[in-house]
């Protein structure tokens, strides 16, 4: 009989034949993108699939899908728990009250012990962790993949939980009892922190759907934390139920639509604008010539999202945001958008900081920004979103569309005026994609113009 030895971040297992180990090792393997293109794969040399079981052990978080395909071949199993609960060490008074489905959403993430919440952008992840972390008590590391992010939530927490929290990032360390840390600080002196590691109860991933990258994966898997969380908006990016993201934390044990939070009240219903773009059609595959051509230098597109911008922000009063995927395009239009300011990455982010307080207080007309701004910004009273990049991803347009969902006094409903492109097969591949995603949320409100 197969036994199974559970552990924190890996789980060993004993006695399989080799027909029982080709089961596991499909189970825990899979193809990336593009594997197909790999030059040891059109060898012969590969079968495509990249492995995470390795020498009797894979990652825990796969464990379900193991003893599940397990089952499923009538092959018997002992599974041994050899996990220790950590005890509560910390009391924590969390400041702020959670809504309804916060707390129905805490007391499923603490009794599961680990796994996935998929939330949407607007639902307050942030207010979520922080009473999942003061119900636990136990030495929290909460990590993010940006200085913005960092500070943000360090500031939040701390305002949450009426505790000192620790930072780990930017070339600081200070480590407490909560710590917000920066992945790549985490990665790059992961030795340094070994011990510091291993005392860890609780560890909380935001914006989970990064876990791909290989510092998500070698950290994760170096913390061997009992209690552990991926939060994200849209976690899935498509490779193979994306097994890397499970294997650090475990299976999806929550799921939240942007539609049951408007439904609620809690978040405000968009309207959505699809224009069409009347353009010349032209041919071409390559992608970023056909970017180039049919989205960031086209005149007729760009002056659209001009007048869209201007009206809304001078004409109707409104908070606008425009949102672009290339710094190219971004300076492209803060030079043709009057009262706007671009911010982007490459930015200092002191910069970035300011921009964004002044769009608060309406010093800036209109904000634009790149993919910097996908993740993490906070303005509530933002009531347009521009959303002048295109693009294919699911995950991207959901997270761009939340940034202007939030509440916010005497905002009835929030504005996303979209394009779309009909100049290239791609481009249009990519409308059509986006437009299906609209009308796959039952409270959008979609709007079409030709």
């Amino acid at each position: 009989m197969i036994q199974i030895t559970m552990g924190n971040c890996y789980s060993k297992i004993l006695g399989c034949n080799s027909g029982e180990e080709d089961i596991v090792d499909k189970v825990c393997s899979y193809r990336p993108e593009g594997y197909y293109f790999m030059g040891k794969y059109k060898t012969g040399e590969w079968d495509g699939r990249i492995r995470l079981y390795r020498w009797n052990t894979f990652p825990t978080g796969l464990l379900g899908l193991v003893t599940k395909e397990l089952r499923k071949n009538v092959i018997k199993y002992i599974l041994y728990d050899a996990r220790k609960k950590p005890k509560k060490l910390i009391n924590i008074k969390l400041k702020r009250k959670l809504r309804d489905y916060q707390r129905k959403v805490r007391e499923q993430a603490i009794d599961r012990e680990r796994g996935v919440l998929w939330i949407p952008t607007g639902a307050g992840k942030t207010l979520l962790a922080t009473g999942i972390i003061a119900q636990l008590g136990v030495k929290t590391l909460y990590i993010v993949h940006t200085k913005d992010l960092m500070y943000q939530t360090q500031k939040m927490l701390s305002e949450d939980l009426g505790v000192k929290i620790g930072i780990l990032g930017d070339g600081k360390v200070e480590i407490e009892n909560v710590t917000v840390g920066m992945i790549q600080t985490l990665y790059s002196q992961s030795k340094k922190y070994k011990e510091y590691f291993s005392s860890i109860g609780c560890l909380i991933f935001d914006e989970a759907h990064h876990s791909q990258a290989r510092s998500w994966q070698r950290v994760a898997l170096k913390i061997p934390a009992f209690y552990r969380y991926a939060m994200s908006g849209s976690p899935y990016r498509g490779i193979e139920k994306d097994i890397l993201l499970r294997a650090i934390t475990g299976k999806i044990i929550v799921q939240i639509t942007s539609s049951e939070l408007i439904e609620k009240g809690y978040l405000v219903s968009p309207v959505i604008k699809m224009i069409e773009v009347d353009s010349d059609t032209f041919e071409g595959d390559e992608y970023r010539e056909v970017y180039r051509k049919g989205i960031m230098e086209n005149e007729k597109r760009n002056l659209l999202i001009t007048s869209y911008a201007l009206d809304r922000a001078y004409m109707r009063r409104m908070k606008v945001l425009v949102l672009v995927t290339r710094i190219e395009h971004g300076k492209l239009l803060e030079k043709s958008i009057k009262g706007s300011k671009f911010i982007h990455g490459k930015k200092d982010s002191k910069e970035r900081t300011d921009a964004l307080e002044d769009f608060r207080k309406g010093k800036i007309k209109v904000l634009i920004g790149s993919t910097i701004l996908d993740e993490g910004i906070d303005v509530c009273s933002i009531n347009t979103i521009i959303l002048a990049g295109g693009g294919l991803s699911d995950l991207k347009t959901i997270q761009r569309i939340g940034r202007c969902l939030r509440p916010f006094k005497g905002k009835k409903e929030a504005y996303v005026i979209d394009f779309y492109d009909r100049g290239n097969k791609i481009l249009r591949g990519h409308s059509r994609h986006r437009l299906a995603l609209y009308r796959s949320e039952p409270a959008f409100k979609l709007v079409e113009e030709r």
